[in-house]
């Protein structure tokens, strides 16, 4: 089965820049919530699957672990999807794993 992207956005708020990607994986509906704010522990990197009726975590990354640096929406506006890379891919790669599913694609 096909790895496919249903959505994928980028925003900037007033003091945060957010990375939004809904997938499916081998029949498994994911969503990769990244948020870079200015403050280090308003950051966050989260999948969640989706289980029917609501969306349930699979794994998270401590804001002291992410990647993705702190005070994107800062720095060059928009953040682009290479400031998210590092950590879509360990969060992907996890839930995958945790899920016990295969995937066709390794770069989201």
């Amino acid at each position: 089965m096909m790895d496919k992207t249903i959505t994928k956005t980028l925003t900037a708020g007033r003091d945060d820049a957010k990375y939004l990607h809904i997938l499916e994986i081998s029949g498994h509906r994911l969503k990769v919530d990244i948020r870079s704010n200015s403050y280090d522990f308003q950051c966050h990197a989260r999948v969640s699957r989706w289980n029917d009726s609501k969306w349930e975590l699979v794994h998270s990354i401590p804001y002291g672990a992410m990647k993705t640096p702190s005070g994107l929406v800062y720095g060059r506006n928009p953040a682009t999807d290479a400031d998210y890379t590092v950590d879509l891919t360990e969060l992907l790669r996890v839930a995958t794993a945790i899920l016990g599913v295969q995937t066709t694609t390794r770069s989201w």
